[in-house]
């Protein structure tokens, strides 16, 4: 697969190009709002890429016979289902911001 980089405030747009990224899903638009941001690209035989939804939304997809599938949440909270147990909710870690950054020019 090439490089994609797509944002979109249409559910069907967004869940074409997430499918043909990632797999076949259906994308339900839970919110008043939606927009979705996709830039992906594989490496080797992995699809590899930064997924965002702006508006709560719900992603279902089927049974992954051949693949693996692993979400990592950087900003608000994500709950996995598999199968019909419920994985539980996720947040991103809290952000630390050092009182003093490393300068390698200044030798701190």
């Amino acid at each position: 697969m090439p490089a994609i980089s797509i944002s979109t405030t249409e559910r069907d747009e967004a869940q074409v190009e997430c499918g043909r990224v990632y797999f076949p899903h259906r994308l339900a638009v839970l919110d008043d709002r939606f927009a979705m941001s996709l830039s992906a690209t594989t490496v080797g035989g992995v699809s590899v890429g930064l997924l965002g939804f702006a508006g709560e939304v719900s992603v279902e997809t089927g049974e992954l016979e051949t693949a693996n599938e692993v979400n990592v949440p950087l900003d608000g909270p994500l709950r996995t289902w598999t199968g019909h147990a419920d994985t539980g909710r996720l947040r991103p870690a809290p952000r630390r911001v050092p009182d003093r950054l490393p300068c390698a020019a200044c030798g701190a």
